[in-house]
């Protein structure tokens, strides 16, 4: 009777066996679904942007999502656009495959820009693992009229023109003053035959120039 007992014995323990196989399968593949999980966005922008009053700006973010994203849209002020879609001046474009692998090119265009149109503008990313976002600053400068360059040459040479005659005013009155001051000495101070000043000098005499 006793040796009836083995092979019932002996299947139970394989049965068991198993089971703790089966279990440490299954573990294992848990692990494996944690580790893929894990989402990490890169991004490649500057963040600022100069554009002048009337141009069209392009604001672009280069940035990278395993998965790939499930919706992406740009956010400014009050508004949202997702990509693909275009709101009067503001155009979103569709996500465009960058050079490296699992990496995305998001460009939002913006018609004729005005000074209202620098602020911020916000790009969402979502999968379906996780989201994220990045903000670009838009500054907008007032571009120098044609008008505006050609009045300050104008004015450039008006000035020019005024600082050169009042230098040949001054120079020239210098000059006259000088002239006269010469004849002033002249006219009762230059040596004449007739009159011999006590160092040996002649004197001019008045009866030799006329008084005007």
């Amino acid at each position: 009777m006793d040796s009836s007992f083995f092979p019932i014995l002996l299947v139970y323990w394989e049965e068991e066996e198993e089971e703790e196989e089966e279990e440490e399968e299954e573990e294992e593949e848990e692990e494996v679904v944690v580790v893929v999980v894990v989402v990490v966005l890169q991004y490649t922008v500057e963040r600022n942007m100069d554009v002048e009053k009337g141009q069209d700006a392009v604001i672009q973010i280069v940035f990278c999502s395993d998965p790939r994203p499930s919706r992406t849209s740009w956010e400014w002020g009050s508004y949202q656009l997702e990509a693909g879609k275009d709101r009067g001046r503001y155009v979103a474009e569709n996500l465009a495959q960058d050079v490296r692998d699992d990496c995305y090119s998001a460009r939002l265009r913006v018609l004729g820009v005005d000074v209202g149109d620098a602020r911020d503008y916000v790009l969402n990313v979502e999968n379906d693992k996780g989201a994220d976002r990045y903000a670009v600053g838009l500054r907008v400068s007032e571009p120098v009229s044609m008008s505006t360059v050609i009045g300050i040459v104008i004015a450039c040479l008006v000035l020019l023109v005024l600082v050169t005659l009042i230098v040949l005013y001054a120079f020239k009155t210098e000059k006259w003053c000088f002239s006269q001051k010469g004849k002033d000495i002249c006219k009762w101070n230059r040596p004449s035959s007739n009159q011999v000043s006590p160092d040996g000098q002649k004197r001019c005499t008045p009866d030799r120039y006329t008084v005007p």
